[in-house]
């Protein structure tokens, strides 16, 4: 199932939510599901791809849990889309998670850290009218970040309440919600 959220941000429903965010020439996936439901995933990411004559360039994952990362190996390569975590999960997400969180072993392409989260707009090519902010969180596991797009806050595998006046949806793996 696919849900628009607001004209560049699209939800798509499988096991768990992933996004995809319209930055211009490209599009951005923000987590990955848990990837036994790839084909769901898939035909989403597809059908929004091919309605805007666009492609997915990358795949940021907000931890390194099986609910946002466990299926980023197959969308990386099926769409050719380049992974970025946070410095701390990535050698867990090219290990394929630790013993309570196994999937498929990942190519991380870019690291987030504190030297180079400034330049996240230039490296992802946001169109200037759009500006993507990285928050380390550390939660639900030490490493995890969100991500803030224009008012939309993703929060991967954690639940976390809204923050008024300053965020439009609060989305994460489970569900989104506007923020009132």
């Amino acid at each position: 199932m696919i849900s628009k959220l607001v004209n560049n941000v699209y939800a798509i429903k499988g096991n768990f939510l992933v996004y995809l965010i319209d930055i211009g020439e490209s599009f951005i996936l923000i987590d990955s599901s848990d990837g036994s439901d790839s084909s769901i995933i898939i035909d989403g990411i597809y059908e929004i791809l091919e309605r805007n004559s666009k492609k997915l360039k990358w795949i940021i994952l907000t931890s390194y849990k099986r609910e946002v990362a466990g299926g980023a190996s197959v969308l990386s390569r099926l769409f050719s889309a380049l992974i970025i975590s946070s410095r701390e999960v990535a050698s867990l997400l090219r290990k394929g998670g630790d013993k309570n969180s196994n999937y498929e072993p990942l190519n991380v392409t870019v690291e987030l850290s504190e030297s180079n989260l400034k330049y996240m707009n230039e490296i992802l090519g946001v169109d200037p009218r759009h500006k993507i902010t990285v928050i380390k969180s550390n939660t639900p596991v030490s490493g995890s970040i969100f991500i803030m797009f224009d008012p939309i806050l993703f929060t991967g595998a954690s639940r976390t309440s809204g923050i008024k006046n300053k965020i439009s949806y609060i989305c994460n793996a489970y569900n989104f919600e506007k923020v009132i």
